[in-house]
């Protein structure tokens, strides 16, 4: 099992902010292995 942490902040106020490089890096990698992320 390997867990990646994917940071960012939330909201349309952050989209494009780029102390998310993280949460879009993970998003990107999630999208391309079709996983499924739950965003609790």
């Amino acid at each position: 099992m390997k867990i990646i942490a994917c940071l960012g902040n939330p909201g349309k106020k952050y989209a494009g902010n780029r102390h998310n490089v993280g949460m879009i890096a993970g998003m990107e990698i999630a999208r391309k292995y079709s996983i499924v992320i739950n965003k609790k």
